[in-house]
């Protein structure tokens, strides 16, 4: 505006928009005596551990304990999904910084920040056509800060002391959707199903303030000292 105030607005947004790109791939696996999940060594060894850990359930052919048959077992790019899933991402946000000069040697100067988020997803998380593992997330948040400080400097000292706040509200809401659809009625196997829908929403808000300076003397050529403390 003037030979003693700068002022620099910066406005910067972005979006994504993506589908289909998370996916998983399933392999025969147990769990062992110890406790810890390995790849079945053989057919009878995973239909045991079928049995035994979803009441009865008896793996047929190429099927996993629920009924699901991987299309390519030996290519983790190729997948049967019931859900592709997708993200949806929005970020924009806006900063402005202003200086003036009070003084030849003494400034004052003031950040002021917006950032803005919006992001939902969905994923198949069990890696099969049947629907019994779907995570979902939606989340939405804003933050604000202000930085406010004053500065200056002489032949032998710099120095800062400023104000700082900051306020984010955060809304957030989770969830895995294991309603089965038709297909999976149809097809898998009952013994595994169970099905159930979790939604968890939460609220979390941030306020933080501070109050700092920093001062440096340059007492020898080669030589300073420098204090400082932030509360």
């Amino acid at each position: 505006p003037n030979d003693k105030v700068d002022i620099l607005l910066k406005v910067h947004g972005s979006k994504d928009d993506g589908k289909g790109s998370i996916a998983y791939d399933t392999k025969h696996a147990v769990i062992g005596p110890n406790g810890l999940v390995s790849l079945a060594s053989s057919n009878a060894q995973y239909a045991a551990f079928c049995a035994a850990q979803f009441f009865g359930a008896v793996p047929m052919g190429n099927s996993d304990c629920a009924g699901a048959v991987n299309p390519a077992p030996n290519d983790p790019y190729v997948t049967a999904l019931d859900n592709p899933g997708f993200m949806k991402r929005d970020v924009y946000g806006t900063t402005l910084n202003a200086t003036v000069d009070l003084s030849d040697s003494v400034q004052l100067v003031s950040v002021t920040d917006y950032l803005k988020l919006k992001r939902n997803s969905s994923e198949d998380t069990d890696g099969t056509r049947l629907r019994l593992f779907n995570f979902f997330s939606n989340m939405d948040s804003d933050q604000v800060s202000e930085d406010l400080r004053l500065q200056g400097h002489t032949e032998a000292w710099d120095w800062v002391t400023g104000l700082y706040y900051i306020s984010i509200d955060h809304n957030i809401q989770t969830g895995i959707d294991g309603m089965p659809d038709a297909y999976t009625l149809a097809n898998a196997n009952p013994n595994v199903l169970f099905p159930f829908y979790t939604k968890n929403a939460v609220h979390q808000t941030t306020n933080s303030w501070a109050i700092y300076g920093q001062g440096e003397w340059r007492f020898a050529e080669k030589w300073s000292a420098i204090v400082g403390a932030r509360w």
